[in-house]
């Protein structure tokens, strides 16, 4: 059955350390902009009250209304040199941070790629022999890149932050927030708790769904690599789709769980293998599925042993290969 391997648990736990890197770079970040949004907010804090205060009063010839201090706040918040000079510095320091996340992905994922490279050959080896793998480390996926940059398909120049485009976009993703809580009616510090906390996260969530669809992407694309090297020395193997068993996992990659395929054909959702850059993006962005060695159809090359949290007892046990839908099963007995 359909049962994540060590290949892609180790695969796995170094997306959980990049996740981690690239949460710490965007906490760095959120705290270097607060200091920028406090300034400015403060600053417009004290025009306001002077403003507001003016209600009641006679101004150029008439008297000052609410309405008069609320167009007058519209018109001046998130307009002029000082907001505009804070939204060129906020989205300055973002595309840094991208820059910075674009950079820890791109240096992880040949790492991934051997990784599963190099295991995909020792599960093929256990159907068809000592057939002659030359295993392949980090370094030597790097340089092969310089000669073959389709090696992995979401390695630079791919992923490469093009920084006069996240600029402008980080301009407008800023105005618009501030646009919301004008229309929402927030007051000042809502409107600076909103810029602070939402940009920082929009742009981690961005670069966390980034490093998973590069990661899939590197740890099949090496899977497949290893595929083909065993075609080309006369071993035939199946590939086989295995689901990431919990909620998160969309509907399509469930029903796919345990689907079986000659090594070089598409699965029945139109991919390669999970991550597949031809497939169509709702198959592929933020993927987290994985393939495993199949010697044929219904004989798998690697033990189809699993471990799963009980909820019951919150420890990790181990169980027989599910698919996803006898693991949801599984899991819905045992609440």
């Amino acid at each position: 059955m359909a049962t994540p391997d060590l290949g892609h648990q180790q695969s796995d736990k170094l997306l959980d350390e990049l996740e981690r890197r690239l949460a710490a770079v965007y906490r760095t970040a959120g705290r270097e902009m607060q200091e920028k949004i406090d300034a400015y907010f403060e600053s417009f804090r004290k025009r306001d009250e002077q403003m507001k205060a003016l209600i009641g009063t006679e101004v150029n010839g008439k008297t000052w209304t609410e309405q008069d201090y609320k167009q007058w706040r519209l018109a001046q918040i998130g307009r002029g040199s000082r907001f505009e000079a804070l939204r060129d510095a906020l989205a300055e320091r973002m595309t840094k941070a991208n820059e910075v996340a674009a950079a820890y992905i791109n240096d992880a994922t040949p790492g991934v790629y051997s990784l599963n490279r190099n295991y995909t050959a020792y599960t093929i080896e256990r159907v068809g022999g000592n057939v002659g793998f030359t295993l392949w480390d980090e370094s030597t996926v790097k340089r092969l890149l310089k000669e073959r940059p389709d090696l992995m398909p979401y390695y630079p120049p791919q992923r490469a932050v093009k920084r006069g485009i996240d600029l402008e976009w980080g301009k407008k993703i800023i105005s618009s927030q501030l646009t919301q809580s004008i229309l929402q009616g927030e007051n000042l510090k809502q409107m600076a708790d909103r810029l602070q906390k939402n940009i920082p996260t929009m742009e981690r969530d961005s670069a966390i769904r980034a490093a998973r669809t590069a990661f899939t992407s590197a740890q099949n694309a090496g899977r497949m690599d290893s595929y083909k090297a065993a075609e080309d020395m006369g071993v035939k193997v199946y590939k086989q789709w295995v689901a990431t068993k919990d909620g998160r996992t969309r509907h399509s990659h469930r029903r796919l769980d345990g689907e079986t395929v000659a090594w070089d054909a598409k699965f029945s959702n139109g991919c390669r293998y999970p991550g597949d850059p031809q497939g169509k993006p709702a198959e592929v962005y933020n993927c987290r599925c994985t393939m495993r060695t199949v010697e044929k159809p219904g004989i798998e090359a690697e033990s189809r042993q699993m471990r799963v949290r009980d909820p019951k007892t919150g420890r990790n046990v181990l169980v027989n290969g599910m698919t996803y839908f006898e693991w949801e099963r599984w899991v819905q007995s045992r609440g």
